[in-house]
């Protein structure tokens, strides 16, 4: 679907959609080549997982419901501050709630269940985001929170003195203007209304440690407003399509400007390479910790590191060899071992500042298992 000035202007033909329909239709044959059929031909398909040409389908087809259910939305909700194409998009997105809830058994065509279903979909998303509450600006100000009003003034790029005198015309606006018959009705304070908000706020601007000239009714009424139209678009930023040209037509879309996710940035690259240097500087430093440990073992405890991992013998070959019991030296080189993971766990806890846990311990074992293997240079 085409849009121009915000109305329907007509259908552009998706070339793989239509090679894909002609596939279908020579394959099926040309007698079931109704509207219905087809449209529970790629409703049964797309339950298929996977099958998203099925899907493309559908959502074209769909689209007519979809722009009228948006047309309608737009012509109740008047005081809305969306427009048809913006209602168009938020209802399509929600394609797969329209085909998951549609049953065929029931008897109702996909395109009539879609109609009724659009509008309570599009609905629902203004509801959610509080545009369906129609409410007035005036409305809008007794409803917003403190909190909500300061950010959305600090968002403007306003300084600190200049939201203090905005949020003083604001308190002094929701004290003394007690609104119309209704939440959704009120339609401004009245002339002298705005003159004794005015006084209030004279008043009350002394206290301010900047407080700014002082205000004429009409003139607090302007600041106000404009208040109004702040919080409407931090409340509610508007919805652009990232089809839109960022200039003229030669300049491409809004998208073309988006960085590409599978493509690091700039900030990236050099965090991880910043990360790479850091993580290498460590791992320097720990093979000097465990060189250091080694050689606070001694000699003899040494040795016995040397025959084990890089003679290769078995601890019955290094206990005739060294002439002791084959027990002795197991409880040596677990001795050793022990010392050495006690010095990693020092390391880790001062260095990097990271709770030891027994988890993290077996790995610290595994891992030292390998690195003695290679320190001492063991045949594989």
């Amino acid at each position: 679907m085409k849009f121009e000035s915000d109305c329907f202007s007509g259908w552009v033909m998706d070339p793989e959609l239509k090679r894909s329909m002609e596939v279908h239709m020579a394959r099926l044959g040309e007698t079931e080549s109704g509207e219905t059929f087809w449209s529970l031909y790629w409703h049964a398909h797309w339950r298929q997982k996977g099958v998203s040409i099925a899907r493309r389908h559908l959502s074209a087809y769909l689209q007519e419901a979809c722009y009228w259910a948006a047309q309608k939305a737009v012509r109740v909700l008047k005081h809305t501050q969306y427009r048809v194409s913006d209602c168009f998009q938020l209802a399509s997105v929600e394609l797969d709630r329209i085909l998951a809830g549609y049953d065929p058994t029931r008897g109702a065509s996909l395109k009539s269940y879609a109609r009724m279903a659009y509008p309570s979909i599009i609905r629902d998303i203004l509801r959610q985001r509080q545009e369906a509450d129609i409410c007035t600006g005036w409305t809008l100000l007794r409803r917003v929170g403190k909190k909500r009003l300061v950010e959305s003034l600090g968002h403007t790029g306003l300084n600190r003195a200049e939201i203090s005198q905005y949020r003083l015309a604001w308190e002094c606006y929701k004290a003394l203007y007690g609104g119309g018959t209704g939440p959704r009705r009120q339609q401004g304070p009245a002339l002298g209304e705005w003159e004794d908000m005015a006084a209030l706020y004279n008043q009350e601007r002394l206290r301010l440690s900047e407080p700014g000239p002082a205000l004429t009714g009409r003139r607090l009424e302007q600041l106000l407003c404009q208040c109004i139209v702040w919080v409407r678009e931090y409340t509610y930023p508007p919805v652009s399509s990232l089809n839109r040209p960022r200039g003229s037509q030669d300049d491409g879309e809004l998208q073309d400007e988006l960085a590409d996710p599978q493509r690091p940035g700039l900030l990236a690259a050099l965090i991880e390479q910043e990360e790479s240097a850091q993580r290498g500087e460590q791992q320097a430093e720990l093979s000097q910790v465990i060189v250091c440990a080694i050689q606070e073992l001694g000699a003899e405890r040494g040795e016995l590191l040397r025959l084990y991992y890089q003679a290769g013998l078995t601890q019955a070959e290094i206990a005739q060899t060294i002439g002791v019991k084959q027990y002795t030296v197991s409880r040596r080189l677990s001795r050793s071992r022990e010392a050495l993971i006690g010095a990693l766990v020092k390391w880790t806890q001062e260095k990097l500042h990271i709770q030891v846990t027994p988890a993290l311990v077996r790995s610290m074992s595994e891992s030292l298992e390998e690195w003695l293997s290679i320190y001492y240079g063991a045949p594989e």
